[in-house]
């Protein structure tokens, strides 16, 4: 009797971490399934023109930059804060590399080193905001967005910069491997990047302990401000990255409709 009672407890217990990992696993690929669903409908009623590999190019290569933006929003909400900030660090990116070489003939790779320097200082200020002063992320970054904005329109004298150099264009959107633009494998070896960092480094794993509980993180040894300090600078230096890209993408910097991007980028990066 005890043993059958036994092996039954047992097979319940098998059964319901069975039923856990089930669980696990559908909520893990329910994006991914709904995705398929989505293009077997539509190829389904446009099969002449939705199932065509012209038109999967355009979709992976014109919201790479989108993608981008999202995983660099993941490293900071990784650490448990946020970053109103993300759409206009990549306004200001995308006008600043436009300028310096439009305006002032900066060589590319120059332009481009400057502007991911522009993304680092404006990851520096949320992160003395909210780290050294203690301002609520929230706050801070939604203030830094404006001042960011303002700066974008100032320095573009609010209007769209044209005649970016071809370099920009040909290594975002004309240069493609498998007929796909590069924007879209400069986004996918960011993805695999990022998501090497989190599983398999040290110091990833300190930023999903610090956004679990900062006090327990504290108390182990970590540098809480450090690390905190240095996923805002992230998540600056990746947004700066996608201004290129944007840039690249249209040949042209805008400096109003970049914004639009701040409510579908958090979708994304709580989504994904």
């Amino acid at each position: 009797m005890a043993a059958s009672a036994g092996a039954s407890d047992t097979g319940a217990k098998a059964g319901l971490r069975n039923g856990g990992r089930a669980l696990d696993l559908t909520q893990r690929s329910s994006l991914l399934l709904a995705w398929v669903v989505l293009i077997v409908i539509f190829s389904v009623l446009y099969p002449s023109t939705f199932p065509t590999l012209d038109n999967f190019s355009s979709i992976f290569g014109s919201q790479s930059y989108v993608a981008v933006l999202a995983l660099g929003l993941i490293i900071v909400l990784r650490v448990g804060e946020f970053d109103l900030s993300v759409a206009a660090t990549m306004t200001m990116g995308s006008v600043m590399v436009a300028v310096l070489d439009v305006q002032y003939g900066i060589s590319p790779g120059l332009a481009v080193v400057i502007t991911l320097a522009v993304g680092a200082l404006i990851g520096i200020t949320n992160g003395v905001l909210v780290v050294g002063f203690g301002v609520d992320s929230f706050i801070a970054t939604l203030g830094v967005a404006t001042i960011i904005q303002g700066l974008a329109l100032w320095i573009s004298h609010q209007e769209t910069i044209v005649g970016v150099s071809d370099v920009f264009v040909n290594f975002t959107v004309v240069h493609r491997f498998l007929r796909i633009p590069l924007e879209f494998y400069y986004a996918l070896v960011l993805m695999f990047l990022v998501a090497y960092f989190f599983r398999y480094t040290v110091l990833g794993r300190r930023l999903l302990f610090v956004g679990k509980n900062k006090e327990v993180a504290r108390l182990s040894g970590i540098d809480v401000s450090r690390i905190k300090l240095g996923a805002f600078v992230a998540t600056g230096i990746i947004g700066a990255f996608a201004g290129i890209l944007y840039t690249g993408t249209g040949g042209t910097a805008d400096p109003v409709s970049p914004l639009s991007y701040l409510l579908p980028v958090y979708a994304a990066a709580f989504l994904g």
